[in-house]
């Protein structure tokens, strides 16, 4: 299903059709006459009859059938696929380049439309024809990676960091029964209360078993409830809230791509922030662990500078009697498979969402 633009929401209503609903009108007129049942039009009727307003939605020409005031406000616009033995006489392009949500307006009276220089119009056209999801990673990697030492980029990425790695600590320790609050950049824990811990366990039990008809979660579910008890109720309780932290921020690194590639939640401009944060959380971690795991000045900064006691991995490493090194290529290794585990994924379901 294509991607709607700005404050447009669409749905897909089988055979190819689609319903755009848009808050304010974007002038395109449906098929004389539109109405009733479908039908397998013969060629003569197709001849006599005028299209709607051709349009093209990511490489797909539509012809808007039927144009409707929506009941709950806006305009509501159904499109088909363009019937391939109509003539096209005029094609409108809906897309994000009209900065108040009506990629489909039309310039003002008067106003001449803006002209590009040759070289301009070719890198234009060139751009255009990479796809979308691409476009926005790209527009992600440039701040997220390229200029990510750069104050204002580094800043933003850094407190999304410590904001994303906190959160992680404190609800691995609020899952395992332990009080906790996130600082700005530690968090506060206190000691387990086994009570919630079992009650804890008691709910994980009860949706493990509402979800016992559903396949693919029922063995997650019962897995879960299995696991549980041995790490709450013993001191792996501390390595998962140790590991928790990072491992949020690889989660929320492919969780932003999946936004980025997919859509954003409320506005087409929220794809290429998604793509930023989600670029900087996975080099962030990446090139950390890579760097303990490789090189001993870079161990050496991580035994020794900390904001509070002693760093995430230490603390493993020192509880175990492992070598940093060792688990800090573990880590890079989880670090690195997620978010391109997630990154691949969204992509390959993009890939698979029918084109209209």
């Amino acid at each position: 299903m294509p991607t709607p633009y700005g404050r447009d929401r669409v749905l897909e209503t089988g055979k190819g059709a689609l319903v755009l609903s848009c808050l304010r009108p974007k002038g395109w007129s449906g098929r004389p006459g539109a109405g009733g049942p479908p039908s397998a039009p013969t060629e003569a009727a197709v001849a006599a009859v005028a299209p709607g307003t051709a349009v093209e939605w990511e490489g797909v020409i539509y012809e808007v059938v039927r144009v409707e005031d929506s009941p709950s406000g806006g305009t509501r616009y159904t499109l088909e696929p363009w019937d391939e033995r109509q003539v096209i006489r005029k094609l409108e392009r809906y897309g994000a380049a009209d900065p108040g949500g009506n990629p489909g307006a039309k310039a003002s009276a008067g106003v001449p439309p803006a002209t590009l220089p040759p070289s301009a119009g070719k890198a234009r056209a060139l751009w255009e024809r990479i796809p979308l999801p691409i476009r926005v990673l790209l527009l992600g990697f440039v701040p997220g990676v390229l200029l990510s030492s750069f104050c204002g980029f580094h800043l933003m990425g850094e407190g999304m960091s410590f904001f994303v790695h906190e959160l992680g600590h404190t609800a691995m320790a609020l899952a395992f029964g332990r009080f906790a609050v996130p600082a700005v950049v530690l968090t506060i824990t206190f000691e387990q209360s086994r009570l919630a811990a079992g009650l804890i366990w008691l709910c994980v039990a009860f949706f493990a078993w509402r979800l016992r008809s559903v396949p693919g979660w029922r063995l997650a579910a019962w897995a879960a409830v299995a696991i549980y008890p041995v790490v709450a109720f013993t001191p792996l309780q501390l390595d998962a809230f140790h590991l928790a932290g990072h491992l949020a921020e690889v989660i929320v690194a492919a969780l932003f791509f999946h936004r980025a590639v997919r859509g954003g939640l409320f506005s087409e401009w929220e794809r290429p922030v998604y793509a930023f944060f989600g670029w900087y959380l996975w080099l962030r971690n990446v090139r950390l662990f890579f760097g303990v795991a490789t090189d001993a000045q870079a161990r050496t900064d991580y035994l020794s500078i900390a904001i509070a006691g002693q760093n995430d991995l230490v603390k493993l490493a020192n509880a175990h009697g492992l070598d940093l090194a060792a688990v800090a290529f573990a880590a890079f290794a989880v670090s690195a498979v997620i978010p391109a585990a997630g990154l691949v994924l969204a992509l390959r379901k993009r890939e698979a969402a029918p084109a209209g």
